[in-house]
């Protein structure tokens, strides 16, 4: 402590390290908050551009999956087929199929278009008007009570099932599968009528390999994501084999729901569904054609979000950089001040030697000019001080010489007096005297110095 309160060099060092270890904290502080700020805004952004393009993109495959499916309805043998088994009233429908061949012809169409669209379906159905299973690559029995037949085979609409599981059902990775239903009314344009329905089931693996597929970093996916708040389509799960079943947090669905018909937006989640705390999302609503009936009436999203130590990885390592420049900085300006302050210190330092080594009496010491600026100005003035002093004090001696040969050419003359010669001051006491005075006293005048006069002449 007593080092740093008399040291300059040291006190420097000390006042450019401390205070700039506030800047520094100040500085961090700031650029955390302008940097998180622009990283949220800017990942947001582009979030939410990705939930906009994966949005679009699911809703063109799935208009194009119906496309495909309106496709094989409008084939004149399939509908001609329809037609025929339509016209069987009760009884085995199954015998009559076989007997007529039928069941075997549409069966080797619907093959024919699952292995045109491998991974795509996981199965294929063809109905009749009544409900029931005409050929199926996958399911038998009667569908005359399913709402999506109601609406496809009497109101001639095209129709989606939500996403739905299946027990017992797993992609290849292990992770819960999804599957949604689109069906296709068969329709006789000859006689402009509904005559069956073609119901593909496809693939939630195949959504997710081949739509919901994107990818930020190592941890930022999409997701697709019911208004129930169950996540159907998740890469990560995939992934990973994930087999739990996943939903997003009540905030984060209200979020969800809050968007309108056209709406996109990026926002701070609670939770991304994957731990992540505070995460960044994008937001986008899936719109599928108007043309399509949602038959559970539940709404898709597209959810984009990221792990948040992978999100604000570039943020943390700026703020690192920072404080690494910023000590850097802090250590070497501390050191250049403290080898600054002993170019001052060092001059200073000889003045007072040569100040001391005055005080002493050695005034024969002249300091070197080292510099042209405020030190070497001092140092310049300090020998010329030193000069004055010597030619003064050179002086003074020469005085106090000369006045010492006066005092003692005074002092032989006033006592070379035969006559009694005294001064005394108003007091009457004597200042001085001669010897030929202190001699007729019988004393010295060194003893009547200071006496009165009355003390010293007779009454």
């Amino acid at each position: 402590m007593e080092l740093f309160r008399t040291n300059l060099k040291f006190r420097l060092l000390a006042f450019f390290f401390l205070l700039g270890i506030p800047v520094l904290i100040i500085g961090i502080i700031i650029t955390y908050y302008n940097g998180s700020k622009n990283l949220k805004e800017s990942i947001g952004e582009n979030f939410q551009e990705i939930a906009e393009q994966t949005a679009n993109r699911t809703s063109f495959f799935i208009d194009y999956e119906f496309q495909k499916l309106q496709y094989l309805s409008s084939n004149p043998i399939l509908i001609d087929e329809i037609n025929i088994i339509n016209k069987v009233k009760g009884g085995d429908i199954k015998r009559h199929l076989r007997a007529k061949g039928t069941s075997a012809d549409l069966l080797n169409m619907l093959n024919q278009f699952m292995r045109n669209n491998k991974d795509i379906y996981k199965g294929i159905t063809i109905i009749d008007r009544g409900g029931r299973v005409v050929a199926s690559t996958n399911e038998n029995g009667n569908h005359k009570d399913k709402e999506w037949l109601w609406m496809t085979a009497y109101n001639g609409i095209a129709s989606i099932s939500d996403f739905y599981t299946r027990e017992g059902s797993y992609t290849s990775t292990g992770s819960i599968e999804f599957f949604v239903d689109v069906a296709i009314p068969i329709i006789d344009w000859r006689e402009a009528e509904v005559v069956g329905v073609i119901k593909g089931t496809l693939s939630g693996e195949w959504i997710t390999r081949t739509i919901v597929n994107s990818w930020i970093g190592k941890s930022g996916h999409t997701m697709l994501v019911t208004s129930d708040g169950l996540v159907a389509i998740c890469p990560l799960e995939f992934l990973e084999g994930d087999k739990d079943l996943h939903k997003v947090d009540d905030s984060t669905l209200k979020s969800l729901k809050g968007l309108a018909s056209n709406g996109s937006k990026w926002t701070i989640v609670k939770d991304n569904t994957h731990g992540g705390k505070d995460a960044i999302a994008g937001f986008k609503l899936i719109k599928l054609s108007p043309d399509i009936h949602k038959i559970e009436k539940q709404t898709w999203y597209i959810f984009v979000t990221q792990d948040p130590s992978e999100t604000y990885a570039p943020l943390y390592s700026t703020l690192l950089k920072t404080l690494a420049f910023g000590l850097f900085l802090i250590i070497v300006f501390s050191i250049g001040s403290y080898y600054a302050a002993q170019r001052i210190v060092k001059p200073l330092a000889a003045l007072k030697d040569v100040a001391e080594a005055l005080r002493k009496g050695d005034a024969n010491i002249t300091l070197p000019v080292l510099s042209d600026d405020e030190i070497g100005q001092l140092t310049r003035s300090f020998n010329e001080m030193a000069n004055a002093i010597v030619v003064r004090t050179e002086e003074i001696q020469r005085k106090n010489k000369e006045i010492q040969k006066k005092n003692i050419e005074w002092d032989n003359t006033f006592n070379s007096i035969t006559e009694l010669v005294v001064i005394y001051n108003k007091d009457y006491r004597i200042v001085r005297a001669n010897k030929a005075f202190a001699a007729r006293f019988n004393t010295t005048p060194d003893e009547v110095i200071g006496k009165k006069c009355g003390e010293v002449f007779p009454k």
